[in-house]
């Protein structure tokens, strides 16, 4: 059975189980805190938020992210994103 160790703003959380090792950071998407994994990249979270890299812009801790570099920018614990996504209509 797994193990949670206490959690505060600014550690990282380390989940214990018997087949595997899960570390966790947290960071904050468009104003929200998330818990996501350790070392994710911006290409992956947006992924796993169910986006479209082409169609969103990002900006971490303050600077804006090429799309080129979605890929191998990894987060860090405590990093703020803003993610804009543009969608077309009429």
């Amino acid at each position: 059975m797994g193990r949670l160790l206490p959690k505060r703003r600014g550690d990282l959380t380390l989940t214990v189980s018997e087949s595997k090792l899960s570390v966790t950071m947290n960071i904050v998407c468009n104003g929200k805190d998330m818990e996501v994994k350790d070392g994710v990249t911006i290409e992956s979270l947006i992924l796993d938020l169910d986006l479209n890299p082409a169609t969103v812009v990002v900006e971490c801790n303050g600077s804006i992210v090429l799309p080129d570099d979605y890929a191998g920018q990894q987060l860090s614990e405590g990093a703020v994103l803003e993610l804009i996504r543009f969608v077309g209509g009429g």
